[in-house]
């Protein structure tokens, strides 16, 4: 399966305390990736070239921009029955959500993975447990947010299995 991730590069105190709490968390995810907006979920209709070319014309279009965590969000997703934990951007958001329309025209218009539209978020917890859910919602709370970060390229992965494998990297513009 093919992804298209951004990594926000955020203060070391900040990210020490995402991963902290995404090793508590979300365990095998935190070992496999870091922090991350997953901007393509989990695409099989596409090849590696094909995905990387559409990612670098996105990349092309946008430029370099700041990005502002300052919300939590709990959701329970009935596709997969897994609750999760979200950091939700006021700042960037709308930049996020465009870079997400942007890769999903043309080949990948039939991939969208949100009926209702896509809100830009970075999962910091994933489980099937209501309790551990509940437990993550509660110490998420001592995330200190807001949490600034910036966001300059758009990578392409491949996962196999528990493995990601870069396919590309695109700067974003300027």
């Amino acid at each position: 399966m093919l992804y298209v991730l951004a990594y926000p590069k955020f203060q070391p105190r900040d990210l020490a305390a995402v991963e902290q709490f995404r090793s508590a968390f979300e365990p095998q995810r935190a070992r496999m990736v870091r922090a991350h907006v997953t901007l393509v979920f989990g695409v099989t209709s596409i090849d590696e070239v094909s995905l990387a070319e559409v990612t670098l014309f996105a990349a092309r279009a946008v430029k370099c921009f700041n990005i502002c965590f300052s919300k939590r969000q709990t959701v329970f997703d009935p596709l997969d029955r897994l609750h999760r934990v979200f950091l939700l951007p006021s700042v960037g958001h709308d930049v996020v959500a465009s870079i997400y329309q942007m890769l999903h025209r043309g080949v990948l218009s039939s991939q969208k993975r949100f009926e209702t539209g896509f809100e830009p978020h970075m999962t910091i917890a994933t489980t099937d447990d209501v309790a551990r859910a509940e437990a993550a919602t509660t110490k998420a709370e001592e995330i200190k947010l807001p949490i600034w970060g910036t966001i300059d390229e758009l990578t392409v992965v491949k996962r196999n299995g528990d493995h990601l494998k870069v396919v590309s990297r695109a700067s974003l513009a300027g």
